[in-house]
């Protein structure tokens, strides 16, 4: 079939024509990052406008609130963070027994639960989890190697009864970064 016939029957004029409209689609879009960056600074500017602070509000505001959260929780546990970075806290409470992970939210939007974690300090307790989990029939995720919430893990997710996701998961070392996408399962 010829090129023309091929355009007439699927209105596609062919994989190397698309690839070649992408490619000059994406070199336009790099050409114009000024354009893009000047609308984003516009856009933050008149958000903010009057504010005493300025566009450097969104920087400090999301550090004032997790340190707000932080100092709050560190009362009522009577325990500081174990871990605090920008946007995200981590406590440790020892009695009782507790692992509680902050992490900002949206403007403008309820705080909800995210799912629901068992921390274990081997391995072995992971492994014997997901064969548990999977002798019960439920169905597993298995993460290993895996940076999550500024840690290295291994993990197995699982869905509880009313679908909320379970973590079962054991702290290998530090790392560096939070890496949303591997910090939820099944989305």
């Amino acid at each position: 079939m010829d090129t023309a016939t091929h355009m007439l029957r699927t209105g596609r004029r062919g994989a190397l024509f698309e690839f070649n409209m992408a490619f000059q689609d994406l070199s336009n879009s790099v050409h114009r990052l000024g354009l893009a960056w000047s609308l984003a600074w516009h856009d933050v500017v008149s958000r903010y406008r009057g504010s005493i602070l300025g566009p450097f509000w969104i920087t400090l505001s999301m550090g004032l609130m997790v340190l707000g959260i932080g100092v709050v929780y560190a009362k009522l546990f009577g325990v500081e963070p174990a871990k605090l970075r920008p946007g995200y806290a981590n406590f440790a409470i020892d009695q009782p027994p507790l692992k509680l992970v902050l992490i900002e939210g949206e403007a403008d939007r309820p705080t909800a639960m995210d799912h629901l974690v068992v921390e274990v300090f081997s391995r072995d307790e992971v492994i014997a989890a997901t064969h548990r989990f999977s002798d019960s029939g439920l169905d597993t995720v298995t993460q290993d190697n895996t940076e999550c919430c500024f840690a290295l893990q291994d993990k197995v997710w699982v869905r509880g009864p009313g679908e909320e996701p379970w973590e079962v998961y054991v702290v290998k070392g530090d790392a560096g970064r939070f890496d949303e996408p591997t910090c939820r399962c099944c989305d």
